[in-house]
């Protein structure tokens, strides 16, 4: 019976790590290079007042966090997501979250690194929109001249745009291509969302059959102790 039990501890053991959880959020999509001296200056005294970077997720991804190299300097403004489209045919309905940025209140932005600008969200496959638009002070977004962009499958960068002047809604904002092949730093993490097609059945996690074949011999050999 000893031994039949430790077979059992080992099955069950077995089973249940195949249950366990997925590993937390990875890197799906990142643009880096260059030594940190090349940026997009945004503020009212730069080239621009707002400043948008694009990318493509070709997934559904959960536990998503955006961060990029971004410092500021006395800034007023906002950072917003938004998805399918921005400029003035843009929808209103398709901002994905945002905040307001005040330095003098709430930090923004980091001189010695990434920083998080979004976390916590669930996307799906669509094109977004990384938009920072500045009203007072002057942000530096880190960039590179000959980009190093790594990307999963179906996940890619986008176009950079400009405006001289935020609307009340910034993703409805006048916005121009930014030409040329500098990529501003963005990093975007995230797990794969377990997601199927509506009417599909949900399959079975790997180690449910390993774990009720488990129990099952173990309240048999309970039964015939």
């Amino acid at each position: 019976m000893t031994i039949a039990m430790k077979s059992i501890g080992g099955l069950l053991a077995a089973a249940l790590a195949l249950l366990a959880p997925s590993a937390s959020a990875a890197t799906i999509l990142s643009v880096s290079g260059g030594d940190g001296s090349t940026g997009f200056l945004v503020g009212p005294a730069a080239p621009r007042q707002v400043f948008a970077a694009s990318f493509t997720l070709g997934n559904n991804y959960d536990n998503v966090e955006i961060a990029a190299d971004i410092f500021c300097i006395s800034c007023v403004g906002s950072i917003f997501l938004h998805r399918n489209e921005i400029g003035a045919t843009a929808s209103i309905g398709d901002i994905v979250t945002g905040y307001a940025i005040d330095t003098s209140v709430t930090p923004f932005g980091s001189a010695t690194g990434s920083f998080p600008l979004l976390s916590g969200l669930s996307l799906a496959a669509d094109d977004y929109f990384v938009i920072l638009a500045l009203t007072d002070g002057t942000g530096f977004w880190s960039s590179a001249p000959v980009p190093t962009t790594t990307a999963d499958p179906g996940n890619s960068v986008g176009f950079h745009f400009e405006a001289d002047d935020p609307s009340g809604v910034t993703a409805l904002s006048d916005f121009s291509i930014i030409l040329g092949g500098e990529r501003a730093h963005l990093s975007v993490d995230g797990t794969l969302a377990d997601t199927g097609p509506p009417g599909t059945a949900i399959p079975l996690p790997g180690g449910l059959p390993l774990l009720l074949a488990a129990l099952g011999i173990f309240v048999l050999l309970r039964r015939r102790g």
